[in-house]
């Protein structure tokens, strides 16, 4: 997996925690998902997009564009729409999400990092 891909995977999965379950989404609510299985229910579109409309009920609904090393756009540089888009009352803005999924991913490689020191 690219470091791209990887960053996409951690942007959908803290975009899934950080929404709600709306309507007959009730219908789908899993409590116990996670990120590989919502990455599994993410649609990728080619190469290098991704989208979620709704994964277990909770609406999502987040396009994420990227390549090798990076994220390039979401949602063709729109802002979050807060009605549509229940990750909004968390993040706010997609850039926000971003640097939260950049800071979760520094944070594990550290840890791993830290680890494989000590075992030497």
């Amino acid at each position: 997996m690219t470091s791209g891909e990887r960053l996409a995977k951690r942007i959908m999965w803290l975009a899934y925690q950080a929404s709600h379950v709306f309507g007959m989404g009730k219908l789908q609510e899993r409590n116990d998902a996670t990120e590989d299985i919502v990455w599994e229910h993410t649609h990728l579109e080619g190469e290098y997009s991704a989208s979620a409309d709704y994964v277990f009920g909770r609406m999502i609904k987040l396009r994420i564009y990227f390549n090798d090393s990076e994220i390039v756009k979401a949602d063709r540089g729109r802002d979050p729409n807060p009605e549509y888009q229940s990750w909004y009352c968390k993040y706010h803005t997609f850039a926000n999400l971003v640097t939260a999924a950049e800071l979760e991913i520094e944070e594990e490689d550290r840890k791993e990092n830290d680890n494989d020191k000590s075992k030497r």
